[in-house]
């Protein structure tokens, strides 16, 4: 480019001037600017916020929206300090990928390390340990103490908001075995469960109802009302199956 800035290469051939490097430059420039213009729906470059169009969305393992967290404005972009995966989705920089925990280690002194990550310490949706981490924190470049301690009776009562306690089991195996089971059939009814109101769309059908409810004179319109809507998922689901 530098070396040939009136390569042929550089002309546009749909316009009956020959174009250089510079043109081209200019004219790229000039595109650039005036889809800004267009996105943003102003003229005034202080309008041009990176957050607009750069968002971030942490998505549910199981892909639930209701389970799901964003979109909110973001910094950040793939080759910069703060790195996010992007994909355009409706206009937007959607990023659903990058750091998975922020650290900061002072190996000098552990009661000076700071870590964030970008969610919460807790996998019930009804936490406020949910996603505080996230809302509160990582979105904002903020961290948090990590704190390291050698025995718990060292670490500071003020800070300990609840306790988890591990007992022995030992003399009663059977109890593991029935805790497992336990565990892994909740996890099956859990993962059916939410596939399956994500298949059948019963999230939306809900809301179509709930938006319908005021209009119901009578409890008996509103019982049929759920019956209709349990049966139509019923219906869908084993015509999926045929």
């Amino acid at each position: 480019m530098r070396e040939f800035p009136n390569s042929s290469w550089f002309d546009n051939v749909k316009t009956p001037f020959i174009e250089s490097r510079n043109d081209i430059i200019v004219e790229a420039f000039k595109d650039a600017i005036n889809s800004l213009i267009d996105f943003y729906d102003s003229e005034d470059v202080s309008d041009w916020k990176w957050g607009k169009i750069h968002k971030t969305y942490f998505e549910h393992l199981l892909g639930l929206e209701t389970f799901s967290k964003g979109p909110y404005e973001a910094d950040g972009e793939a080759y910069t300090v703060n790195p996010t995966w992007v994909d355009t989705n409706k206009g937007e920089l959607r990023a659903t990928g990058g750091a998975s925990e922020r650290v900061i280690v002072d190996l000098s002194d552990l009661d000076n390390c700071y870590s964030v990550i970008p969610s919460g310490q807790r996998g019930i949706t009804n936490s406020r340990h949910y996603s505080d981490q996230l809302e509160e924190l990582f979105i904002n470049g903020e961290y948090h103490q990590q704190l390291f301690y050698d025995a718990a009776e060292d670490f500071d009562k003020d800070k300990i908001e609840s306790t988890l306690r591990f007992l022995p089991a030992k003399d009663r195996p059977e109890l593991i075995v029935l805790l497992s089971l336990f565990i892994v059939a909740g996890l099956v009814i859990g993962i059916v469960s939410a596939r399956w109101i994500k298949t059948n769309d019963i999230i939306l059908k809900i809301r179509e109802v709930a938006l319908d409810v005021p209009k119901l004179t009578n409890q008996h319109q509103l019982f049929s009302t759920v019956i209709r809507l349990i049966k139509n998922a019923l219906i869908f689901n084993k015509k999926r199956k045929v």
